[in-house]
């Protein structure tokens, strides 16, 4: 088992003998801090299989409030920065799942489900760097300015496409509105003032949605900027997971969609289809039927005037 004891402040594991870090990997090395910030964290490295146990005899239980883990060294946040994060992974702990694999956090039910830890984050680690970030070492400070970055454009990218979504719904409401106000024009005039009081409303509304939109895009801008290239790097992955999982996601509901619409399409051909079957049936039956009756009709007509020939030749 590791003996790696991470130095406050300055916990980053990519600094020192890698193979003293309980971060086998040399990647979530890179991205990796103290005994939580990063993919994973030592507790559940080191603790998988008494978790496991724990989880086996009460579903219900939680390894973040256990005093088995809160007790030992081994799992303590090494800084505030560190504390922050036990905070973010017990949220994704809750909001996830079991050991976050009931959900995926990449993808778009899980950018959903933890939006709101990752602000958190966020915010405690902008916090703590502004307090005391000169405690912090350097290879830290860009740790902290990466975090910011993936975990801001995670937020920033949620919330820009809810932005989006309640503006295409209130320029829906607004065509509407119009719509509706038009059906009680009674003359030229009537038009003439509704009109020229949606293109003045028309007007409004993009101007502010314009002003909205270029305020929120230079706020996400100067937030980035200010953290530098870690920052930059990090905000870059973080806007491509929310880009690619909404992709998906859409592309799901597409599919979806499509499949509703595919099978209501056959199952109003198979239903035609059977209409189109039983009248055929109906009438070849109808057809047949009168058919029959004329068959039997024209017979009997024959059989009488031969009785009557009969009767004639005979009498």
């Amino acid at each position: 088992m590791s003996e790696y004891e991470a130095t406050p402040y300055d916990g980053h594991h990519t600094q020192g003998d890698s193979a003293n870090s309980w971060r086998t990997n040399p990647v979530e090395r890179f991205v990796g801090y103290g005994n939580w910030a990063g993919p994973g964290n030592r507790m559940d490295h080191q603790e998988g299989d008494y978790i496991r146990q724990q989880r086996e005899r009460d579903p219900s239980y939680d390894p973040y409030t256990d005093p088995h883990m809160l007790s030992n060294p081994r799992y303590q946040a090494v800084d505030p920065m560190d504390a922050a994060a036990f905070e973010h992974d017990h949220g994704y702990y809750k909001h996830l799942g079991a050991d976050a694999g009931t959900m995926d956090m990449f993808s778009w039910q899980g950018l959903q489900a933890t939006r709101e830890d990752d602000r958190r984050l966020v915010g405690a680690t902008r916090a703590e760097m502004a307090a005391n970030g000169g405690r912090y070492s350097d290879d830290a400070q860009g740790f902290a300015k990466g975090l910011q970055g993936f975990f801001g454009a995670r937020v920033m990218g949620q919330d820009a496409v809810d932005w989006a979504g309640n503006k295409a719904g209130e320029a829906g409401q607004g065509i509407s509105n119009f719509v509706g106000g038009a059906r009680n024009w009674n003359s030229v005039g009537d038009a003439a003032r509704g009109i020229g009081q949606g293109v003045s409303s028309a007007g409004s509304w993009l101007a502010n949605t314009g002003r909205e939109a270029w305020q929120g895009v230079s706020g996400a801008a100067s937030n980035i900027s200010n953290l530098g290239w870690q920052g930059a790097l990090g905000a870059i992955g973080g806007f491509a997971n929310v880009g690619a999982a909404g992709a998906v996601h859409a592309a799901g509901r597409a599919w979806d969609g499509a499949k509703s619409l595919g099978s209501a399409a056959v199952n109003g051909v198979s239903n035609a289809a059977g209409a189109a079957g039983r009248a055929i049936s109906n009438g070849a039956s109808a057809v047949g039927g009168a058919v029959a009756n004329g068959a039997r009709a024209a017979g009997s007509a024959v059989a009488g005037g031969a009785r009557r020939v009969w009767n004639w030749l005979t009498g």
